[in-house]
């Protein structure tokens, strides 16, 4: 019954919910002019790949996380940073902000009310 739940199994059920609702993301993704800059907060690779997403050279994603990912696609990159204060980015650093796994940024009352 778990596996069904199991957000890093390829064929649980909440996968295959995520993947329907990336589909949508990643049409609309096409849309926008490159070079793109994706910020993903409370992201991972393992995420975009259980999505199936395939690389593109002309976008770079940013995966925002309390600690450190490992990366290994050449367009991800790990930045270590809390989702409460992005005060460290200037405007416009990012032309795409996308977030699948926020709540570990939010788990105190303060930080919700941010």
């Amino acid at each position: 019954m778990l596996r069904l739940f199991d957000s890093n199994a390829r064929n649980s059920f909440t996968t295959k919910l995520r993947k329907k609702r990336f589909r949508f993301f990643l049409n609309e993704l096409t849309k926008l002019p490159r070079p793109l800059k994706i910020l993903d907060i409370g992201g991972s690779q393992l995420f975009w790949d259980l999505m199936e997403y395939k690389e593109d050279d002309d976008v770079t994603i940013y995966l925002l996380n309390l600690r450190k990912q490992d990366v290994t696609r050449k367009n991800f990159e790990s930045i270590i940073g809390d989702a409460t204060d992005l005060s460290e980015f200037e405007n416009n650093s990012f032309d795409l902000v996308f977030s699948n796994s926020v709540i570990e940024h939010l788990f105190t009352w303060k930080n919700q009310q941010k």
